[in-house]
C-alpha cells in the first residue's frame, strides 16, 4: 500500500510572504483605480483666458450644464404660441342686452298709450327718465338724457332696437383687439385663439395671418360704414345716438390670457431635459493654451461639486479594499478547488507580478488611448480599451505555473482592469472572458501559439 506523502503546512514566512503580496497588490490596485484631482482647475475669473494647462477627467462623469439647459428651456418656452381668448358670443350677448332694455321700455310706453288721453312726449321723456337705471343696467351702455329724450321719441320700437343691434355686430364680429401691433408677427409662427362660450373653452385653433384680426379703429370704423347705409331714413338725432351707442359697444373681442400663455411656457420649459455633459476618465476638457469657455467653466464646476468633501486617502483605501477582497476570495477558492496544487513563494511572486502588471498595464494603455484620441479625435475612446493585452497575465500564469493559477490570475486580472477602467462592467467582463479563453487554449509548450493567439484575439 503507497502512503501519500503528508501534507507540507505553509511556514510563517510563507503565510508573511502571502500576506505582503496582498497587500502590495492591494495598495497598486488602490491607488490605480482611485481618481487623482491632484490638477488645479480654473475658476470664474479664467473665462476668456487661454487655460494654463490640460486637464483631464480624473473619473466618468455625467455633468449638467445649467447655462445650456437654461438657454434650451428658455428657446422651448419662446416658442409656445402666446394664447388669446376669443368671445364668440360677443355679439350675440349685445343683442341680447339690447332686446331686454328695448322689451322693458316698450312694456312702459304701452302702459302711457293705454291711457286715456294717451301721455305726450313731454310725459315719456320724464317717464324714462325715471326709469333710466332699470333701462342702463339692462343695456350696459351709458346715456345721457338728450340719448334717453331721442329714444323715448321713437317708442323704443323693435326697429331702432334692429338698427342699433345691426350696428354694433357690425363692430364686434369676428377677432377684434385693441391694437394689431399686439398680435405676433406673421411670420413668427402665429399664436393661439381658444374660443369661450359661456366663460367656457369650447375649443382652439391657430391662427397665423393678422389680417383676421381688426383693432377697435377699424371695428368702429365698420360701424361708420354700416350706419351710413342703413340709417339713411332715420332723423338725426336719433342717428347720432344710435351711432354712439353703437361706438360705446365695440370692446376687445380677442384678449391675450398672460396666465395661460405663461402655463403653457413653464410647461415647455419643464419638458426640456437637462443638458448633460458625459465625460469619460482620461478624456481631456481643455487642452494647455486654449480659450477657457462657458462649458469648460461649467465642466470643472460639476468637477468640483463632485470632489467637494472626498478624501482622496479614502478614495484609495476603498478601491484597495476591493483589490484585496478580491485577491483573497480567489486565493481561497484556489486552496479549496485545487487542494493538491500548492504554489511555492517563488511562484506566488511571479503571480502577483502578474497581476499587478495586468493592472498597470491597463492604467498605462488607457491613458495611451486618451492621447490617441487627442491626436485622432474619430478613434472612440470606448474601443480603445478593448485593444489592450488583457489576456498575456492569464496565459504567462498557466505556461510559468499551471493552468489553474492561470484561470484564477484570469478572473482576479480580468476584474482588476475594470476596477482601473473606473469599474467599466463591459471592460472587465470582456478582460476576463478573453483571459480565460488564453488560459484554456494554452497548454504547454505545443499549444503556446494557440494559447497566444487566443490572448491577442
Amino acid at each position: 500500500m503507497v502512503v501519500p506523502p503528508p501534507k507540507r503546512r505553509a511556514s510563517i514566512v510563507d503565510r508573511l510572504a502571502g500576506g505582503l503580496l496582498v497587500a502590495a497588490l492591494a495598495a497598486a490596485g488602490g491607488w490605480l483605480a482611485a481618481p487623482s484631482g491632484t490638477v488645479e482647475l480654473p475658476g470664474p475669473d479664467q473665462l476668456g483666458r487661454p487655460a494654463p494647462n490640460d486637464v483631464r477627467a480624473d473619473r466618468d462623469y455625467r455633468i449638467i450644464d445649467a447655462g445650456e439647459t437654461a438657454r434650451r428651456r428658455a428657446t422651448a418656452a419662446a416658442a409656445a404660441r402666446p394664447v388669446f381668448d376669443q368671445d364668440e358670443a360677443a355679439a350675440s350677448d349685445a343683442a341680447a342686452r339690447l332686446h331686454a332694455a328695448f322689451a322693458l321700455m316698450r312694456e312702459i310706453e304701452a302702459g302711457l298709450d293705454s291711457r286715456q288721453p294717451p301721455a305726450d312726449r313731454a310725459e315719456r321723456r320724464r317717464v324714462a327718465v325715471q326709469r333710466r337705471d332699470a333701462f342702463v343696467g339692462r343695456l350696459q351702455l351709458v346715456l345721457d338724457d338728450q340719448d334717453l329724450a331721442a329714444l323715448a321719441d321713437a317708442g323704443f320700437s323693435p326697429e331702432v332696437e334692429g338698427d342699433l343691434a345691426a350696428l354694433t355686430a357690425a363692430g364686434l364680429d369676428g377677432m377684434v383687439v385693441t391694437d394689431v401691433a399686439l398680435l405676433p408677427e406673421d411670420g413668427d409662427g402665429g399664436f393661439t385663439v381658444r374660443s369661450l362660450r359661456g366663460g367656457e373653452v369650447a375649443g382652439e385653433r391657430r391662427v397665423t395671418d393678422r389680417a383676421a384680426v381688426r383693432d377697435l379703429a377699424t371695428a368702429r370704423e365698420a360701424v361708420a360704414r354700416v350706419a351710413a347705409r342703413r340709417l339713411t331714413g332715420v332723423a338725426a338725432p336719433l342717428r347720432a345716438v344710435l351711432v354712439r351707442l353703437a361706438l360705446a359697444a365695440v370692446r376687445p373681442t380677442l384678449v391675450h390670457d398672460q396666465a395661460e400663455t405663461a402655463r403653457r411656457r413653464d410647461e415647455a420649459a419643464a419638458r426640456v431635459e437637462p443638458a448633460v455633459i458625459a465625460l469619460g476618465r482620461g478624456e481631456r476638457v481643455v487642452a494647455a493654451g486654449e480659450t477657457i469657455e462657458p462649458r469648460h467653466l461649467a465642466i470643472f464646476a460639476g468637477m468640483r461639486a463632485r470632489r467637494s468633501g472626498e478624501d482622496p486617502l479614502r478614495s484609495r483605501a476603498a478601491g484597495a479594499s476591493l483589490v484585496s477582497l478580491l485577491v483573497l476570495t480567489t486565493w481561497l477558492y484556489g486552496r479549496r478547488a485545487f487542494p493538491a496544487s500548492r504554489t511555492p513563494l517563488r511562484e506566488q511572486l511571479v503571480l502577483a507580478l502578474l497581476v499587478a502588471g495586468a493592472m498597470g498595464t491597463a492604467a498605462g494603455g488607457l491613458a495611451l488611448a486618451d492621447l490617441a484620441q487627442d491626436r485622432w479625435p474619430g478613434l472612440p475612446r470606448a474601443g480603445l480599451g478593448y485593444l489592450l493585452p488583457t489576456a498575456a497575465a492569464a496565459l504567462l500564469a498557466r505556461e510559468l505555473v499551471s493552468g489553474e493559477a492561470g484561470a484564477l490570475v484570469a478572473i482576479v486580472a480580468g476584474l482588476a482592469t475594470g476596477l482601473v477602467a473606473s469599474g467599466s462592467f463591459p471592460l472587465a467582463l470582456h478582460a476576463a472572458v478573453t483571459s480565460l479563453a488564453a488560459a484554456a487554449a494554452g497548454g504547454g509548450p505545443r499549444d503556446r501559439r494557440r494559447g497566444v493567439a487566443v490572448g491577442l484575439a
